[in-house]
């Protein structure tokens, strides 16, 4: 087994990981950053990354009482 790294011991996930965590693919996940939806992401290198914590609190902002709800 591979030693977590330093992000991810801090609790980040890369784009891959993050779109697993959602039950979606990364292609979404690029597809929401370009309209300015999904959740919060970091750039650090060059690279994406999703904090555990924006996930969560993105997956729990999803939360609907009825289909005439509209999303914020």
């Amino acid at each position: 087994m591979n030693k977590p790294s330093a992000l991810e011991q801090r609790g980040f996930y890369c784009e891959a990981d993050a779109a697993d965590q959602l039950g979606s693919k990364p292609s979404t996940l690029r597809a929401w950053r370009v309209k300015g939806k999904g959740p919060r992401y970091y750039k650090i290198g060059g690279k994406v990354f999703y904090r555990g914590a924006d996930l969560d609190a993105w997956i729990e902002a999803q939360v609907r009482g009825s289909t005439s709800e509209v999303a914020a």
